[in-house]
């Protein structure tokens, strides 16, 4: 079912990680054993998705600001019953606030603002925790 979102997210122009990024994540994970996530930029969920499924004690929070996006991912993530494992908060990244620790934090949203969401979210990061962004050579 995921091979299908990555298919019609590819096919409907959605930007989604690449495969060489989403397995260079999922590695981090599995290395660490990282469980808690942010994400910032969940589009149709499926990066979300791909890390929640790697192991059930992993939970991602993740962040959209498009709703239609949002209520792709939602609908999505139900699909795929993991509900329980990822939270989609239908908002601007910078607009996020929680004092939540992360293991990860991975950023795949708007690469202009990267310089400020690593400012804004470096004090929710675990202290040998990781932030990843993604595309860093699109600008």
């Amino acid at each position: 079912m995921i091979e299908d979102i990555r298919k019609e997210a590819l096919k409907d122009k959605v930007p989604i990680i690449k495969d060489d990024g989403l397995a260079f994540i999922l590695e981090l994970i599995r290395e660490n054993g990282y469980r808690n996530i942010l994400e910032l930029g969940t589009a149709v969920g499926y990066s979300a998705m791909s890390m929640a499924m790697l192991d059930e004690r992993i939970h991602v929070d993740t962040v959209e600001k498009d709703p239609v996006m949002y209520r792709q991912a939602m609908e999505n993530i139900k699909d795929n019953g993991l509900e329980r494992q990822i939270d989609v908060y239908n908002m601007a990244a910078e607009e996020f606030g929680t004092d939540k620790k992360y293991d990860l934090i991975f950023v795949d949203a708007a690469k202009a603002q990267y310089g400020k969401y690593m400012e804004r979210f470096i004090g929710n990061l675990e202290e040998n925790g990781k932030m990843v962004f993604d595309n860093m050579i699109f600008h």
